[in-house]
């Protein structure tokens, strides 16, 4: 096999900074997603909120 030529080699250097570069950006864009993620599910789930809603009424301290 054939050893690469110096503009070959930087080249392949330059393709590995440019693939570094976007892996680094596809961590960081997964990252704000999945922040993202937790934040719109923080509110919970629907039905969860509407029972505890019910459950902190005031006019349920009256049945216990």
């Amino acid at each position: 096999s054939k050893a690469l030529s110096a503009t070959k080699k930087r080249e392949l250097a330059d393709h590995e900074r440019k693939i570094a570069a976007l892996s680094d950006e596809v961590s960081l864009l997964e990252h704000e997603l999945s922040q993202s993620r937790k934040a719109r599910n923080s509110a919970g789930d629907p039905y969860y909120r509407i029972a505890h809603a019910i459950l902190n009424s005031k006019e349920l301290i009256y049945v216990y």
